[in-house]
This record gives structure tokens, sequence and C-alpha cells, in this order.
């Protein structure tokens, strides 16, 4: 939405909302058996809410700059913002630096996600956001949840079913339509015109 109104991106088609529609439900089904209510659930829901808002705003600002600067420039930048943040936030709310438990694995884990996940993770996120569109670069994220899921059954033996495959093959079969749902039904439209 934000894209369509600061960037002047097209509308979404009936097409891309049906996709949208299939990859929220998929995200549903796979993580439906993770999901549990307590007090402080509404809580933490705004804060989410506030969050994605807040990085698709800044993603489609980004885009919206116009100056040219290298994806890795822009990832240092964000990380050297955050990471204070990040800390200010840890100090605040527990401040415990208990080593004592620190396992080879965590330690591995976290080394990996700050490399992967953090460093490349996010210059490859401001690269592609330089050469698509927004609302197709934000779309990216949907398909985290379904990688996480299916390297975490790989590498930790975790629950595989049938209903997480399901929730995954419609997030990837949404992100397809979305992607290309357009030009199939143009071609199609076409071809059928054509036999005419």
């Amino acid at each position: 939405m934000f894209a369509q109104r600061i960037l002047s991106e097209p509308r979404f088609t009936a097409i891309r909302k049906f996709a949208l529609a299939l990859c929220f439900f998929g995200l549903f089904i796979v993580s439906q058996e993770n999901i549990s209510l307590s007090g402080n659930t509404g809580l933490g829901m705004c804060f989410v809410l506030v969050a994605v808002v807040l990085f698709s705003l800044s993603s489609v600002m980004v885009k919206n700059v116009g100056i040219e600067l290298h994806p890795l420039s822009t990832t240092v930048g964000s990380l050297m913002i955050s990471w204070p943040l990040f800390l200010t936030f840890w100090l605040v709310a527990d401040g415990n630096f208990s080593y004592q438990t620190w396992e080879f694995r965590s330690i591995a884990t976290t080394l990996y996600l700050a490399v992967f996940g953090s460093l490349i993770g996010f210059w490859a996120y401001f690269y592609m956001l330089k050469r698509l569109n927004a609302s197709t670069v934000s779309l990216v994220v949907m398909i985290t949840p379904v990688l996480a899921t299916a390297i975490g059954i790989w590498a930790n033996d975790e629950y595989f079913s049938f209903v997480l495959l399901l929730g995954g093959a419609l997030v990837v079969t949404g992100l397809g339509l979305f992607q290309f749902g357009d030009k199939l039904t143009k071609s199609s439209r076409e071809l059928s015109e054509i036999t005419k």
C-alpha cells in the first residue's frame, strides 16, 4: 500500500490479491500449531504490527530517495543504527549475560544469523530493492517461515507433517501467482484470441 501511494506502483490486480490471500492462508497453516494465546498476546501483536508497518515504510522510503547507494552501505548503516537500539533494549529488559550456559551450537547459530541473517540477508534485500518493485521485494519475507520450517526439519529433526507441506506449497504457489499470474492470463487471452 505504501509503494502504491508513495512510489506510484500499479494497484494489485485480482490475481495478485488472490495470490496474497493464498500466501497468507499458507502462512497461517504453517504456523497454526505454534500459535498460543495468552494475556499479553494482544500487546505482542500490536508491537509486531507496528514493526511491520515501520519496516514496510522504511523500505519504500529507501526506494523513494533515489540516491544510488551501494546495498552494502545501506545494510551497514541499518545495522549501525539497530545494533545500539537492540543493546539498549536488552539492558532495559534483562541485561543478563550468563555465558556459562553457552554451547557451541548456540554460538555457531548466533554467528550464522549475524552473517547470513543480517549482513548477507539485508545486503541481498537492499540489492533487490534497487532493481525490483518494493511490493515484489516485500513478499520475500513470506517464504522465510516456510524455509525456516524446512531447515528445522532437515537440520534438527523437527516435527514434519502433511499440513506443513500443504502450507508451504500454498505460499510458494501464491508467490508464483503473484509474480507470473498476470503474464499467464495475458498469454492465455492472447492465445485464445489467436485460435478464434
